[in-house]
């Protein structure tokens, strides 16, 4: 692509359809061409740097009053800015953006499209598969017969996931790579569940359920290079997890032979956590497992070395990974490019390969929903193991893959409520006052309904006020104090007496008190998102409880802070969730939990936060907490309204769930399933 084109994002859109200053920067380039076509493109997801691409595109075509061209650019990136890598060019993809109305105009445009396709109109724009590296675009057709459709790329996501699709069955084509001799595999696995080496979980110390399809994903890692395992919340990935690491340990691989990724800091953060935590709950270690108690987790990026002056990675397909395994976690948050650049890092032939995530959450924000298409949607029985190669043939990565499907969490009703809206159902929930919701007893959920219109004052600030006072306000399940009287405590402290003094009880016990619930949204702008969401509690609780706040950063003792950008040097990660808390010279500092110690920084040289009493079911992925609010939109037509946002946002609750939505707008959210269109096509 020429160097003065923008590169597409693939990021959401901001607004619901394109903004008329948008719009107008094609004015240049299309003259009256753009009147015609206005109503059509205003129903798009278009921003200003969009149109301006579209414009580039269309001058180096040289066809600048081509009406059909101008609206499949348009589509194709109304497509990117959803998340697709690709267009499909059929008609019912295209409808998808535009009222029924449209539908003539639709199928002219891309009948005439198509049409100058044929006659080679577009030589130089668009070209087939290896025919011109230049051409910015990239037409290709898949299947056969009556059931071929072609597919419109931008050269860049069509390279990585071409590459991606080549990496993947190279991993499928390697025969079985035992790491121990087959007649240890099952004494191996069955150590790990004796009641001295059990893992166990909880204050009560239960030890780890011996769950068969763990079991038959243990059995996989031992002689497969390439797994997957996908399971919702309270499934056991990350017992599996540490489970995976003790037998690796046990076969003989050092903890600098493995290592362990995610997309996100926090992610790469809670999965070290995790293995700690867990580790320590075994009676009897062996000396192979003890150096796991040291093993570190870096975020993708970290790991293949990033180098922004060259604008590439260290570790490729030329200098792969030194490790022997390498196992990700949270991969649906990974997008088609970064997974790319992971597969070519790994050897097929050197290194295991090792994925787990949850194939019914939300996608990544970039381009792709790789790890959802990998992983077979409604027919679970085809992800055990196969014994033959008729039946891999079922599947593509039939053998390679498990889901895990048993949840071990204790809210049974919350767990069967998250399955039914996974499946697109709605079952009976109680609606009530937000008040009233808040006396319901564990593993219950509650629909607030509010018939005031999108974003109102009105429908927002009497629920969350009342939760404010409920959780920051008062004491919540027999506490000695309330979040804010706890806060009180440490105000005026220094770091050192709040994390390693007297006061650092004092702390542990306000960071659970903070776990305790939190405010999940589904926008970050907007009337309902979380910036004010998050301005309104802390508002209302500066104005109601006569809080001091810090001149600089408007922040009260107390506050629960998001880190937003990641700081290496510090140790803090995008997604880190701390608490801001005066210091004995008057300044706010942020602490932040790491195991059974915290980490310290002033807030004024961190150079990315956010108050965290709401975050976006984007950022809780990973996370949970005993209740949950789960505030919509406020418009059932809203864009981010889906299936996999909801099970997410669901998902994060432990005990109860409390949903904030007006009339329409749950069913909508599951009526509609995130769709993105790619080539890769794991799934049959």
């Amino acid at each position: 692509m020429p160097k003065h084109i923008a590169q597409p994002s693939g990021s959401f859109p901001r607004g619901f359809g394109a903004p008329t200053s948008a719009l107008e920067l094609l004015r240049p380039i299309c003259g009256s061409l753009l009147d015609t076509l206005t109503p059509l493109l205003a129903q798009l997801p278009l921003s200003a740097l969009d149109t301006l691409t579209m414009g580039d595109l269309l001058a180096l075509s040289g066809h600048t009053r081509d009406p059909h061209l101008l609206m499949l650019l348009a589509w194709l990136f109304s497509a990117l800015n959803e998340g697709s890598v690709c267009l499909k060019l059929t008609p019912e993809q295209l409808l998808r953006y535009h009222s029924p109305d449209r539908e003539n105009e639709v199928r002219r445009h891309l009948e005439g499209f198509c049409n100058n396709l044929r006659l080679g109109t577009y030589r130089g724009l668009v070209a087939r598969p290896g025919a011109d590296r230049r051409a910015p675009l990239i037409r290709v057709s898949v299947g056969e017969g009556r059931h071929l459709t072609d597919l419109l790329y931008f050269q860049r996501f069509f390279r990585h996931e071409r590459r991606l699709k080549a990496r993947l069955e190279a991993f499928l084509d390697q025969v079985e790579r035992p790491i121990c001799a087959p007649d240890q595999i099952e004494s191996l696995i069955t150590d790990l569940w004796r009641p001295e080496r059990v893992i166990r979980l909880g204050k009560d110390r239960h030890p780890l359920i011996a769950d068969p399809q763990q079991r038959a994903a243990l059995r996989l890692i031992l002689t497969r290079c390439f797994v997957v395992v996908s399971g919702g919340p309270g499934t056991g990935k990350t017992s599996l997890l540490v489970n995976m690491l003790r037998l690796l340990a046990a076969c003989g691989l050092g903890a600098e032979q493995i290592c362990l990724t995610a997309p996100t800091g926090r992610a790469a953060q809670r999965m070290r956590e995790a293995i700690q935590t867990y580790l320590a709950s075994i009676a009897a270690l062996t000396a192979a497992e003890r150096p796991l108690l040291e093993l570190s987790a870096n975020t993708l990026h970290r790991l293949l070395r990033y180098r922004p002056h060259q604008q590439r990675y260290l570790y490729g397909a030329d200098l792969p990974l030194p490790q022997r395994v390498v196992i990700v976690d949270e991969v649906s948050m990974i997008d088609v490019a970064m997974l790319d650049y992971l597969f070519q890092a790994a050897d097929p032939g050197r290194t295991r390969l090792i994925l787990l995530g949850d194939k019914d959450q939300l996608p990544s924000v970039q381009a792709g929903a790789v790890f959802a298409e990998m992983v077979p949607r409604d027919d679970p029985a085809a992800a055990l193991p196969a014994e033959t190669e008729a039946t891999r043939q079922f599947h593509p990565l039939q053998g390679s893959l498990v889901i895990l499907e048993t949840s071990y969490r204790s809210g049974r009703k919350l767990a069967r409520l998250a399955q039914a809206f996974n499946a697109g159902r709605q079952p009976m929930v109680a609606r009530c006052s937000m008040n009233q919701a808040l006396t319901l007893p564990p593993d219950n959920c509650a629909l607030i309904e509010s018939q005031a219109r999108s974003g109102a004052a009105s429908m927002l600030t009497p629920i969350l006020t009342s939760w404010a006072d409920h959780f920051y306000a008062s004491p919540v399940d027999g506490a000695e104090a309330a979040y804010l009287d706890t806060a009180a405590a440490l105000n005026g402290a220094t770091a050192e007496a709040v994390t390693e003094g007297k006061l650092s009880e004092k702390l542990f016990q306000l960071f659970s008190q903070m776990d305790r619930a939190r405010i999940l949204t589904m926008a970050r702008r907007g009337p309902s998102g979380s910036r004010a969401v998050n301005r309104l509690v802390v508002n209302y609780l500066v104005g109601r409880y006569g809080l001091v706040t810090d001149p600089a950063t408007g922040l009260f003792n107390g506050a629960p802070l998001l880190i937003t950008r990641n700081d290496h040097l510090r140790q803090l990660f995008n997604g880190d969730v701390g608490v801001a808390l005066t210091d004995d010279r008057g300044n706010p500092r942020i602490f932040v939990q790491r195991g059974k110690a915290f980490i310290s920084a002033p807030i004024q040289t961190l150079s990315d936060w956010e108050p965290a009493f709401a975050t976006t079911v984007h950022k809780s992925q990973g996370s949970e907490y005993a209740d949950v609010l789960l505030v919509f939109p406020g418009d059932p037509r809203h864009r981010l309204l889906c299936r996999e946002i909801v099970y997410t946002g669901v998902t994060r609750a432990r005990e109860r769930l409390f949903l904030l939505a007006r009339p329409g707008e749950l069913q909508a959210a599951l009526a509609h399933r995130i769709e993105r269109s790619s080539g890769v096509m794991f799934s049959t």
